[in-house]
């Protein structure tokens, strides 16, 4: 039986290929299994999709983890968490945002990643206006 990472990479593969308009069966075929198989582990193409983003999300956090344990100054890994991008996403960033325009369901979950996942970069930012490497900022305005 098929795992549900491999449905997920496939289907970025998938998206790679033709954004958000590959369909269930492109990723059925291409891992040469039924629709039904791929429906009994993701129920619904949204459900795909959610795990879609989540995988993207831990592979950030992953990526996030790496540079934080990484032997380099506050700034340095401010700097490389800020260019963070998913690995498992295609290069074409606008293509993405495509995807996100376009479906509902898909921008209310960045939004609720992105609402909450700023306390490395604050971090980082206190840390470097310690050891004095960027001038005081008001965090005030940047935690809006």
């Amino acid at each position: 039986m098929v795992e549900a990472e491999a449905i997920i990479k496939c289907a970025l593969e998938q998206y790679g290929r033709s954004g958000l308009k590959f369909t269930v069966d492109d990723v059925a075929s291409a891992l040469h299994i039924s629709k039904k198989s791929m429906y009994k582990i993701f129920k619904t193409r949204k459900k795909l999709d959610i795990a879609i983003l989540e995988y993207i999300y831990q592979d950030i956090h992953s990526q996030y983890v790496e540079i934080l344990q990484n032997g380099m100054s506050s700034l340095e890994k401010l700097m490389a968490i800020i260019k963070v991008y998913p690995k498992c996403l295609p290069a074409d960033k606008l293509s993405f945002k495509a995807a996100v325009e376009e479906n509902n369901y898909i921008s209310e979950k960045l939004k609720e990643h992105y609402n909450r996942d700023w306390e490395t970069e604050f971090m980082l930012l206190d840390q470097c206006v310690e050891e004095g490497v960027i001038k005081p900022i008001r965090m005030n305005a940047l935690k809006r």
